[in-house]
């Protein structure tokens, strides 16, 4: 059953997140202190955009007080079946690009997360296929204790909905999920 978060935070800039960001979690209606809670993986769902950042710097700070490791992921899609055979040589290189690029991403955050909290225990995973699935998957495969999630809230009527990767995560997840703005 997954349990429900609500979570509101303050975050002048990346780079400042420490001193600046103040999160109140509510865990079944009752304050969530992170110290009291003994969590041994956060999972946070990455990608390039800011929200993800946001994300990843709000795990990397539930996992430093919790005394958890930070285990940061970034998906890289498939093509469908047609694509790939069609393109068979241009799908390989773009699937070999995005990896490369996911990989330098999960390399930017985690260099911005140890800066952040130099005693973080931090791991990398690049995973393939359909995004929520796949992040699904490996929570589960690495026993999160929580997932944490960014979700796009661009303009005044897509804030009030959650992005489609964030919603099946939401919907499907087995653990609490965090989502961050």
């Amino acid at each position: 059953m997954a349990h429900s978060l609500r979570a509101t935070q303050k975050l002048r800039s990346f780079r400042e997140v420490g001193r600046h960001m103040a999160v109140t979690l509510r865990w079944h209606g009752t304050c969530f202190e992170p110290e009291r809670i003994r969590m041994k993986t956060i999972a946070v769902a990455v990608n390039a955009s800011s929200s993800a950042r946001n994300a990843a710097m709000t795990g990397a700070y539930l996992a430093n007080q919790c005394g958890a490791r930070l285990l940061l992921m970034q998906c890289v899609p498939l093509l469908d079946a047609v694509s790939a055979t069609v393109h068979v040589q241009q799908s390989a290189d773009r699937v070999t690009v995005e990896m490369q690029v996911a990989q330098d991403t999960l390399a930017s955050i985690k260099r911005a997360t140890t800066e952040q909290f130099p005693t973080l225990k931090v791991e990398t995973q690049v995973l393939t296929g359909t995004p929520a699935l796949a992040i699904l998957t490996a929570a589960e495969a690495e026993d999160a204790d929580m997932v944490v999630i960014g979700s796009h809230g661009h303009n005044p009527l897509t804030r009030s909905t959650l992005g489609r990767v964030a919603n099946a995560i939401v919907q499907s997840c087995q653990r609490p999920v965090l989502v961050v703005r």
